[in-house]
């Protein structure tokens, strides 16, 4: 006879439940949500969790993220990454594949899962980087993959930014193939086109801004949506981060198209490079107020589908480099939710809306089965959230390997209580619990 006693029971909370925040008890047994009830109607559970203090969402989704691992498993592996994600109350992440070797092989991404499975703490589907050979892509596909990134200088037989026809051909070959293709909207060379500059007079910060100054983003995304349209290939533009890119993408036809923006752009202007060096060094760069102003009218007209991290942890020894050797990014993970609760807080960012970017929109966009929404039979992935927990941004107390970070300092409101991975509590009250390794291997719900 089969038990009805629940695994774990939540009762007392505020549940985010088909776009409305409502009192109910959640029951999750083996790994998902059995039962949403009024309160008091759940029966006996293992453990019960009193969430009278905490708005319960769907487990948070980052989109973005580079894990590194493997050869460069010295800025952060799967371990301390996500443990790093569920500090910061998120159960999923979708990695990136300029690790070293790439993630564009058979071979590398069967070892990045193995390594994702070992740490096994949170979910985590894997992007791919452009293989040598354009067929390798179906085989990558069945091994099962949520996209396909594709970087500036990125040049293979069959893809090459500068090559119109090689980008309608790939354009083409992947329309039909359930993937999203990503895209880092730079023009290609403009590591080169900043040397030049250095050794034409510039100082390193003004050859690094004039390099990868705003209008190279929006020529890029103008190209290759223009491309897409004549197609049916899905594209999504990574860490948009200009006005005039903003502008273009109101006029483009969704859900083909879609973009994210980063914390980091919405709330850092362009002079913290030089206030801080290195480490407000990225790609895209920080931007001036215009193009922030933009970003905030892209979220409120809804132009802008999902925020993501962009988490990129380097060695504190690179960073220490000069400006033009430093490697670009920064960390994100641990200061997700604080920074865009504040926001909520300091009502500059609806609260539902915020939600739907960092769960239910992404879920969609890469077509992960079962997550992004609290409902019955839905993976139990949750992330419960104290909205008058405050403090200062912390970045020495952070679990990921690179403790430094430009919001050092910062105040914030609202921050992840808890973080249940498939039913498990992996994070309670800034404890990392490693009992169990509830974390699995996604991929497109398309992709079978």
């Amino acid at each position: 006879m089969i038990s009805d006693s629940l695994d774990l029971k939540i009762v007392n909370g505020t549940v985010y439940h088909s776009g409305e925040f409502i009192r109910r008890d959640i029951g999750i047994k083996n790994g998902k949500i059995s039962r949403i009830v009024q309160r008091g109607g759940l029966g006996s559970a293992e453990r019960t969790v009193d969430a009278s203090d905490a708005i319960i969402i769907p487990g948070v989704i980052d989109a973005h993220v580079h894990f590194r691992d493997l050869d460069l498993s010295y800025k952060e592996d799967f371990l301390s990454g996500s443990q790093a994600a569920i500090a910061g109350g998120v159960t999923t992440v979708l990695e990136m594949p300029n690790s070293r070797p790439k993630t564009n092989t058979l071979t590398t991404l069967k070892k990045k899962k193995t390594l994702a499975l070992k740490a096994g703490l949170i979910n985590i589907g894997f992007h791919v980087g452009l293989p040598e050979h354009l067929e390798s892509i179906k085989e990558l596909l069945q091994d099962g993959i949520v996209g396909v990134k594709i970087y500036p200088d990125d040049k293979t037989s069959y893809y090459e930014q500068t090559d119109d026809d090689k980008i309608k051909k790939f354009f083409q070959f992947i329309e039909n193939l359930p993937v999203r293709a990503c895209i880092h909207a730079e023009e290609p060379g403009l590591s080169i086109l900043e040397k030049e500059y250095i050794e034409g007079g510039m100082t390193a910060i003004d050859a690094y801004f004039k390099a990868h100054e705003p209008d190279s983003e929006a020529r890029v995304i103008k190209k290759l949506a223009r491309i897409a349209l004549e197609s049916r290939v899905k594209l999504h533009f990574c860490h948009v981060s200009t006005r005039p890119a903003i502008e273009f993408l109101k006029h483009v036809k969704k859900p083909q198209i879609s973009c994210e923006i980063t914390p980091h752009h919405l709330l850092l202007l362009k002079n913290q490079v030089n206030i801080q060096g290195t480490i407000a060094k990225m790609l895209p760069p920080l931007r001036s107020a215009t193009h922030v102003d933009a970003l905030w009218e892209g979220i409120r007209s809804g132009i802008i589908d999902i925020l993501a991290t962009d988490h990129a942890p380097h060695a504190k020894s690179e960073k220490e480099r000069d400006f033009t050797s430093a490697p670009s990014g920064l960390v994100g993970l641990e200061t997700f939710l604080p920074l865009c609760l504040t926001l909520v807080n300091e009502k500059r960012l609806k609260f539902k809306q915020l939600i739907q970017m960092i769960t239910e929109i992404p879920a969609k966009l890469f077509g992960l089965k079962n997550k992004g929404i609290i409902d019955i039979n839905k993976d139990a992935d949750l992330t419960l959230i104290n909205m008058s927990s405050s403090g200062c941004i912390t970045p020495s107390r952070f679990k990921t390997k690179a403790r430094f970070s430009p919001f050092d300092g910062w105040k914030y409101q609202g921050k992840a209580i808890m973080t249940i991975v498939n039913g498990k509590i992996v994070m309670e009250e800034d404890q990392i619990l490693k009992q169990s390794k509830p974390g699995k291997i996604l991929k497109s719900v398309f992709i079978e």
